[in-house]
């Protein structure tokens, strides 16, 4: 039993800063050179989306490009789990042009059959953007193929199938990765705070249960809001998960940075971090793991600027986690090898906006499992 903390925080505030915050991180890092994402540095109210007019038009396809992404990254993980999980992106649908909107004041999202449904004096308030067949599955942090390195993750640490497990993303940011874990007979759920995934995500199509001709069924839960800071919220979300991760959402730098950076870019979840770690523990079944996984820039040590961004490692020390009940299985660890190889196999180190991901990135990951009782 966990008990909720009060709000202590403005929401509207803290979402424009955080996604902000990750986009940022997304323009830091130099995406597939195969899929051309010109981003703009986010305006101080919110993340600039790409439109269809802002890149020509992919050739290949999203669909196809992905497909070849699976097949360089194929040589990189070998578990079964991270196999079958780039295996499955063959038999992603077809990625579709969507229409969504912004309010003026607010700068919420809404999906076109939500503006539809609103008199012509609301929609004055709104304004259309043009989403291209590759936002559906890129959105504005790049390939969602880089999950595959928390799948192969997960079947180093005893996950040897994705079937029938219950899956947590905490900051998904796209649908290609909770796709792909359905397509294999996952149930998987995602949490975000940016209402335009849930505009991106409106259609009956993109939340019906994934059939699969060879297991069991997927399923597919988008929830908005503040988690677990919000009660309604962590009623959508649920429990019972046999995993939770967070990809590039739970920073050091964003939620307990080592050095004190201006308040613009520093994040607060909206609960202590008693209570959070708490929640994490009551949302996962006996032996249910949380996964953090980041890739940063690289954190430059004093008298350099402090990036938030940059500090991917964990939030919590591995105290905190044995005082909560988790079983430490791996802690801050380096992952920058992998990190910079699949960077290189992704096309990340190609094409005019090119990157050097030995001088560029890190990687950092941490592991714990939930006691037994």
């Amino acid at each position: 039993m966990f008990v909720r903390a009060p709000h202590f925080f403005h929401q509207q505030r803290v979402t424009i800063k955080l996604i902000v915050l990750r986009t940022i991180f997304a323009v830091g890092i130099v995406l597939s050179a195969n899929t051309q994402l010109l981003y703009g540095q986010p305006d101080s109210s919110n993340s600039k989306v790409a439109t269809a007019d802002d890149t020509m038009e992919s050739i290949p396809s999203i669909n196809q490009t992905m497909i070849a992404e699976a097949q360089q990254l194929e040589s990189l993980f070998t578990t079964a789990v991270a196999s079958q999980f780039l295996a499955a992106v063959e038999q992603l649908p077809h990625a579709p042009a969507r229409t969504i909107f912004r309010h003026n004041e607010t700068k919420a999202w809404i999906s076109e059959p939500a503006y539809s449904a609103l008199s012509s004096d609301e929609q004055a308030a709104y304004e259309s953007t043009e989403l291209a067949p590759d936002r559906y599955y890129s959105t504005k942090y790049g390939t969602p193929l880089a999950f595959a390195r928390v799948v192969e993750l997960l079947g180093q640490h005893g996950l040897d199938s994705l079937a029938n497990k219950k899956i947590l993303d905490f900051g998904y940011g796209t649908i290609g990765q909770l796709r792909l874990l359905a397509q294999n007979g996952a149930d998987a759920t995602g949490v975000d705070i940016d209402s335009l995934l849930t505009a991106l995500y409106a259609e009956d199509v993109d939340l019906l249960d994934v059939k699969n001709a060879d297991g069991p069924h997927g399923t597919i839960k988008l929830v908005e809001g503040f988690w677990p800071s919000t009660d309604e919220v962590v009623d959508a979300v649920g429990g019972g998960f046999d995993v939770i991760v967070s990809k590039n959402t739970l920073k050091r730098g964003y939620i307990n940075p080592a050095r004190t950076p201006t308040p613009e870019v520093q994040i607060d979840l909206g609960v202590t971090d008693l209570v959070f770690l708490d929640t994490v523990h009551a949302s996962l079944n006996p032996q249910g793991l949380f996964v953090i996984y980041n890739i940063c820039p690289k954190l430059k040590p004093a008298p350099a600027p402090y990036v938030p961004w940059a500090d991917g490692r964990s939030p919590w020390t591995r105290e905190q986690y044995e005082a909560h009940g988790f079983e430490v299985l791996a802690f801050d660890i380096d992952d920058n090898k992998t990190t910079h190889a699949m960077a290189h196999l992704l096309g990340w180190s190609k094409g005019d906006r090119a990157m050097n991901p030995e001088q560029d990135l890190d990687g950092y990951y941490t592991i714990v499992r939930k006691h037994l009782k």
